[in-house]
Formats: C-alpha cells, structure tokens, sequence
C-alpha cells in the first residue's frame, strides 16, 4: 500500500470537508451550532463502510420542574474537575451543573438541570429557503431534523430557568458539540464569560500532518481556553488571541508512582480513525504482525466501541480490553510499555511513569511533540518497533524524572492547577 497515496487522499478528503461545511453554513447560519457534526460525517463519509446512523425519533413531552437556581452560582456543562467546583464553592458561590439523559424527562431541583434528549418537537424546514444539493447534504437534512429541534428547545428551557438569574460563569469539557455551543452563545448574549479546559493534547506547531485534529481545538467558541502549558499555548496562540489563553495546567493530572503488576507486556491503546480506513486496516494489521513475532502478552484497549468488530477479526475477542470509566489507568499501571498512535493516552501512559512506543507507519514525524520528554520512542517500521522494544522493556522512571520532563506539557498539576485556574477565572472576571 502506498502510504504517500493515503496520506494525500486524506488532505484532499480533509479540504474537501471544510469547504463543504464552510459553504453550506454560509448559506445556511441558523445551523452553525451543528458545526461539529456536520463536519464528522462529511469526513467520515469517504469510508467505504460508512453509514449515517440516525437518532431514534420519540415525540415525548419534557416534565420541567421548575425551581429557582441560587442567588450567586457559576453553571458547569460536562466533565469538570472536582478540585476546581470543590475550591470555587469555597468561595460562598453555589454550582449548578447541566446534565443529558436519554430519558423522557428533565427537570430542575435548584442543583442541576437535567436535560432530556429523548423529549421531541414538531419540526418543518420551508423547501423555498433551504436546498439539499447532493448526498451530503442530505445527510445535513438528517442531522437538523434529528438535532436542530433539540437545540431550540434547549435555548428554550435556558431562557426560562435562567433569564432573571444569571450564573457568574460558565465552565465546559469542550466547546466543539452542539448543545454545549447554544448554552454559551445564549449567555454571551447575556455578557455572561465562559471558560473552556483543553480536553487533549495539542499538536506541537500549526503544521499538521494530521487532519482534523485542529478542529479539535479551534475556532473557540467559550471566551477563554484553559490550557495546559507553553506546549498548548505556543500552538493555539497561532489562531485564539493571546488575551483569551490561560495557562492552568491539568487538575485532573498527577504524576503516580509506577507501581502496577506489570502483568501485560505491551498495551496497545486503541485511537478511532474516524475516516481514515485504509490507514486503519493498513496500520493494525501490521501492528498484529509484529506482536506476533515478538511472541509477547499483549493486549489492545478499546477506546470505544467503533473499532470493535474490525479488531476483533485482527486481533480475537480475548485480547481486547473493551472501555470502562475509569479504567484506563488501572490497565496502563499493569503493563510495562504502552503504544498508541496520535492520542492524548500516550501522555496518561508517561504519567504513570511508563514507557512509550508511538507507532507512525504513514511517517508523519512527531507532530505531537512527545519525544521531547525522552520517554517516547516513535517507530516507522517493524524493525524500529522490535528495536524499541528490547531497549524499553526493562526501562524505569522515577516521578520527579517524569515531573521535570512534562514541565513543557503541563505546568502545574492537580490540586496546584486547581488553586491557580480558579484564581486566573476570577482575574477575568
């Protein structure tokens, strides 16, 4: 397989994308909150087993309780560090989280607003105003038929609990998907500050090799980007504005002592190649081949469920590790040397004090950075992996080793990154 062929299939497929969407929302703003989805699925749509899955349709009515929020509260949507929430109400502010549910009811109980997804309206596109040209944009048809409704009945409800209460601000997991981009273009209408944490790693400069991954991060959307050091910020200041990044570390990070059982000789961390399927057969393939002339115990976690039925033609049922909350950590303890490819796990895995092997058979170079840490080995062939292999095995770190390589990465950890993110929330105020 020609690799150089793949890779420019991919930027090609890659450009496509963007001008699609680009175009589309040009003509059709009211749907900007779909951004992210849109994209997805026109990117995914090149694979050759893609397939538009739609949302069950359910008409059921929302049971909203209303009760009125607290007179002083900051509003949190997603995963936010409990440091951060617990140091904040300290502070004699009182937090109200946004949740989904897939059941048909939400309510309000003054504490957190629990939003239904499942609860429907009616909805009607005029034919005059709106055209679909082609596939795609059928498929775009589906997805604001499926979301769009969700949306406005979603602002809906935020108007209604929070009009004459506003928070003091907002915190959010991410500002990429759809319903979390309503809530904070609702209360910037309001002069309203939201904050967004980084929720990844950023590559190492504005030259990508890989598509997509910038979209992971940018345009932004919240009014501030929490990220996690001079890594993030000299990549993301190339397109958010300086006064708009804070460095805050990472509270959800602390380096731990690599005390597992070391019961599994490599860990493969599995990536989702969302549109990306020929170098996804092209790369787990070879990886299989390798673990098996290396004869070694292995096993590959799954990051979700979407690569699920391909690997287990690969690699058989019993080595996949399937995904549970929580449970990453526990795994990469128990094994001596993680790969991966281009994730966010790799940096967990040096964390933990561990060993890496970053697997780039397409020869991207390393776009991420991570061999600056001197814990990463980063591998274009199977005799550069079986070579890293016999190197790493037997290699230890120790924490304060770990703490001082990832100073780059991440600045402050834990509780530290808790104390100064609140303090540097407050300053912006």
């Amino acid at each position: 397989m020609d690799i150089n062929k793949i890779k420019e299939s991919q930027i090609k497929n890659y450009k496509f994308t963007l001008n699609k969407v680009d175009s589309f929302l040009k003509l059709n703003p009211q749907f900007k909150n779909l951004w992210y989805s849109f994209l997805w699925v026109t990117y995914d749509s090149f694979s050759k087993r893609f397939k538009y899955r739609k949302k069950k349709k359910n008409f059921l009515s929302i049971n909203l309780k209303l009760k009125n929020p607290p007179q002083k509260f900051f509003l949190t949507f997603g995963n936010i560090p409990s440091g951060i929430v617990d140091h904040l109400t300290e502070k004699n502010i009182e937090n109200v989280s946004v949740k989904l549910t897939d059941k048909p009811c939400g309510f309000f109980n003054g504490k957190n607003f629990i939003y239904s997804r499942v609860g429907r309206m009616p909805f009607y596109l005029d034919a005059k105003r709106i055209t679909f040209k082609d596939e795609i944009e059928k498929i775009y048809r589906e997805i604001i038929f499926d979301n769009y409704p969700d949306l406005v009945r979603f602002e809906f409800l935020i108007e209604k609990l929070f009009s004459k209460n506003l928070p003091s601000f907002i915190l959010v997991d991410e500002d990429r998907t759809k319903f979390k981009r309503v809530l904070i273009e609702y209360f910037r209408k309001k002069r309203v500050k939201s904050f967004v944490f980084q929720h990844g790693i950023t590559p190492f400069d504005e030259t990508i090799p890989l598509p997509m991954m910038k979209e992971s991060f940018t345009p932004l959307n919240a009014d501030f980007f929490i990220c996690w050091g001079e890594h993030s910020y000299s990549y993301l200041k190339n397109f958010i504005p300086e006064d708009r990044l804070i460095i805050g570390g990472n509270p959800n990070y602390e380096i731990e002592k690599n005390d597992g059982v070391n019961d599994i000789d490599i860990l493969i961390i599995d990536q989702q190649f969302i549109g990306f399927e020929e170098e996804f057969e092209y790369v787990y393939k070879r990886v299989f081949d390798i673990l098996k002339n290396l004869n070694v115990n292995y096993m590959v976690y799954l990051r979700n469920e979407h690569n699920y039925s391909f690997l287990k033609r690969i690699f058989s049922k019993k080595k996949l590790i399937k995904w549970e909350k929580g449970k990453i950590k526990k795994v990469i303890a128990n094994s001596k040397i993680i790969t991966g490819f281009y994730s966010t796990a790799l940096l967990e895995a040096i964390l933990l004090c561990k060993p890496v092997i970053m697997i780039d058979f397409l020869k991207r170079g390393d776009f991420l950075g991570l061999t600056r840490s001197g814990m990463v080995d980063i591998v274009t062939d199977e005799s550069e992996f079986e070579m890293s292999y016999k190197v790493l095995k037997d290699k230890t770190f120790n924490m304060e080793e770990v703490k001082h390589r990832l100073k780059f990465f991440i600045k402050y950890f834990g509780k530290d990154s808790s104390n100064i993110i609140v303090d540097k929330i407050r300053e912006k105020l």
